[in-house]
């Protein structure tokens, strides 16, 4: 199956579209304790001095990989922290191992002030707080609960957050392979 990446720097600006040399995907939805479980791709890129300027000159990198239909298989983040072996003359790299994981770290961020809502709709809950890390979200399996009081204290990690209203409510998440936060139930 022939897979297609295509790279996007975070301001769009930019754009790369490459061919893996190989390519595995690690897909999970939770974990022992039905936490969520971050997914990733691993791929190795054939070095091209555009691709390595491009790698380098970006500390975040947006991922989508298609296969050779157009369907999309994975979407997620590269770190720009990858370390590459250097083999020499006439090419110092032979290949960029890289590994794409899904949109977690885009939750991995910190409430900026206390966010209280009241007579709030589990789904309204999980809604604003993917909105406020810019994430889509597929309600299909969250059911219809109305908490009284939702109050997070600033500071606290909305990676957490959701873990916890997952467990609360017999949910598990997971973000699906174009990038959206699903659910699971789990009881």
């Amino acid at each position: 199956m022939n897979v297609i990446i295509t790279l996007t720097s975070i301001s769009g600006n930019k754009t790369l579209t490459v061919e893996p040399a190989s390519c595995i995907i690690n897909r999970g939805i939770c974990n022992d304790s039905l936490q969520h479980r971050e997914n990733s791709c691993d791929v190795n890129l054939v070095y091209e001095p555009e691709l390595y300027a491009f790698i380098v000159e970006q500390k975040q990198i947006n991922a989508t990989l298609k296969n050779s239909a157009g369907a999309t298989l994975f979407t997620g983040v590269v770190s720009a922290d990858a370390g590459w072996t250097d083999e020499g003359n006439p090419f110092p790299l032979r290949q960029l191992p890289l590994t794409i994981k899904d949109y977690t770290s885009k939750l991995n961020v910190s409430t900026s002030e206390e966010i209280a809502y009241l007579d709030i709709l589990l789904s309204t809950a999980l809604t604003k707080l993917s909105d406020d890390c810019g994430l889509s979200i597929v309600l299909d399996n969250v059911p219809t609960i109305t908490l009284q009081a939702f109050v997070i204290p600033s500071g606290r990690n909305y990676l957490q957050i959701f873990d916890m209203l997952c467990y609360q409510y017999g949910l598990t998440f997971y973000f699906d392979q174009l990038g959206r936060i699903c659910f699971l139930i789990f009881t």
